[in-house]
């Protein structure tokens, strides 16, 4: 892992051809690393060369779903969705309701990538949470994805909101 490391550096596409073609023997420690990985850069690195190594990652990318560290959780999701494990969705949506904001949004995000049939319901809810956070993530997210049924829910908060952009009450 930490030859990848060196290696990704100067010749990226080659350490993710490595490690798609080694893959039954890097994607656990991959794993590994990206859980333990500090630099920001790095994990951004190990996160791209697992997403090249494909649907190999879900099986074990859905075991860690039940870390206790959120941002575990949040990097699983998102590997899940990138390598497309729509198969997977049931784990993934129970997390909207996470009582983290961004592992919440990442699982939202993943229900609207995979075009599920309850994603505009969940984004629904998420938009009118208590919550400022998961509301202002879920605003995001139904610009991104272009959610007309969101536009009703979008207007209200444009409504509420002064000259200056603040909410009024």
């Amino acid at each position: 892992i930490d030859a990848f490391k060196i290696w990704g550096r100067k010749e990226r596409e080659g350490a993710m051809r490595l490690a798609a073609a080694l893959w039954h023997l890097t994607v656990t420690s991959l794993l590994d690393a990206l859980i333990e990985e500090r630099d920001p850069s790095i994990r951004k690195f190990l996160i791209s060369v697992l997403e090249s190594i494909g649907s190999c990652v879900v099986p074990l990318a859905v075991k860690r779903l039940s870390d206790s560290r959120w941002y575990v959780i949040r990097n699983m999701i998102c590997l899940i969705r990138a390598c497309d494990g729509k198969k997977e969705i049931d784990k993934v949506r129970a997390l909207v309701k996470h009582q983290n904001v961004e592992v919440s949004i990442e699982a939202l995000r993943t229900l609207l990538h995979f075009r599920t049939a309850d994603a505009g319901l969940q984004l629904r809810s998420c938009l009118q949470s208590e919550s400022d956070d998961v509301r202002k993530g879920a605003i995001r997210l139904a610009g991104n994805f272009r959610v007309r049924d969101a536009v009703p829910y979008l207007i209200k908060f444009v409504e509420k909101r002064d000259l200056f952009g603040n909410e009024s009450f």
